[in-house]
């Protein structure tokens, strides 16, 4: 049998060239995440970032216990409401826990005097208004205070659980890991800041 070196290394060579497309396709494809952030969106989230409440259980904080950590949906309550004459000149937020109530310092409102036009009306023209506005705030404080963790954890839950309607129809393309140790390093190809040893865990 003779073999034809000339076209052995055309062969080797189209070899070669096949294989480097195929290598470039694959990158195109799959793209190698080499920051963190580059993950789509609600596939990063911080161990340290989560909310100390009672409707997660952290078992990274337990040796014994063979999860990570679990999350139930927390039980939340309603702002207590403002008295009546505080509802007008409440500023809208009133009832978010992770920002404190406000007032506007006047309104506009329609002249009592068939004819006249409108007048301003200043909040403190009337002294019970501030003093609703303290006594109703002293009462909110205590309710956001108890209030804001749980809307923080009720927010891990819900992240949580869209990820999991993803990660069940796209099975076949993601999966779930967690990862330690962070590599944080300015390279030719660009930055890497990327942990360093991976897991693959279920949720």
């Amino acid at each position: 049998m003779v073999v034809d070196a000339a076209k052995t290394d055309v062969a080797r060579s189209h070899l070669s060239d096949l294989v480097r497309f195929l290598r470039e396709f694959h990158r195109l494809r799959n793209p190698v995440v080499r920051d963190i952030s580059g993950y789509p969106e609600g596939f990063a989230l911080w161990l340290d970032q989560i909310p100390n409440h009672p409707a997660i259980d952290k078992g990274w904080l337990n040796p014994e216990a063979d999860f990570i950590f679990r999350v139930s949906r927390p039980r939340m309550r309603s702002c207590p409401p403002p008295p009546p004459e505080l509802e007008e000149w409440l500023v809208d937020g009133w009832d978010n826990p992770a920002t404190p109530p406000g007032v506007h310092d006047s309104i506009v409102s329609p002249s009592q005097i068939e004819g006249d036009g409108d007048v301003v009306v200043q909040f403190n023209d009337d002294l019970a208004r501030p003093q609703a506005f303290s006594a109703w705030s002293t009462e909110r404080d205590v309710w956001a205070e108890v209030e804001r963790p749980a809307r923080q954890a009720q927010a891990v839950f819900e992240r949580l659980y869209r990820l999991y309607g993803r990660l069940d129809a796209e099975r076949e393309r993601i999966d779930l890991q967690v990862g330690d140790g962070m590599l944080n390093w300015q390279s030719k190809e660009g930055l890497n800041n990327h942990p360093l040893l991976l897991q693959a865990i279920e949720l």
